[in-house]
């Protein structure tokens, strides 16, 4: 996997942010974290692109690059570890700048689409337990 250049990529890699990812990784492997957008380099169409040659392209992550990046440090890091040997995918081919720079926008605007866990969500499952 290979971050996208410059002129393909939505925004930079935000250290602070990918580094937070890796501490909630490593306390929640089996975590729900999403797929990957990638493309796989020199296909000009998905005819081109097959399952049994997937580990023989070359892909560029343009929506998950810190999910990506932290994935592959926590595998350094825990390479036994089944959680981090790789990443759900969606996979393209053949895009344009502009495709990959709207992709890459359409995976952060879906992934900010979050439904966090209220107090009361949290502190229900405990309650019952105390009280079984």
């Amino acid at each position: 996997m290979e971050l996208p250049t410059k002129t393909r990529q939505f925004r930079r890699v935000n250290n602070e942010f990918m580094y937070n990812l890796q501490a909630e990784m490593e306390k929640n492997p089996a975590g729900s974290y999403g797929a990957l957008f990638v493309v796989a380099k020199g296909l000009s169409n998905k005819e081109e692109w097959k399952l049994k040659d997937k580990d023989s392209y070359s892909y560029e992550v343009l929506g998950g690059t810190h999910l990506s990046l932290a994935t592959k440090v926590m595998h350094e890091r825990q390479p036994n570890n089944p959680h981090f040997a790789g990443r759900m995918c969606r996979i393209y081919v053949g895009l344009s700048d502009e495709q990959a720079i709207y992709l890459g926008a359409m995976h952060q605007q879906s992934s900010m689409f979050q439904h966090e866990i209220t107090y009361s969500e949290e502190v229900r499952p405990t309650f019952k337990t105390f009280l079984l």
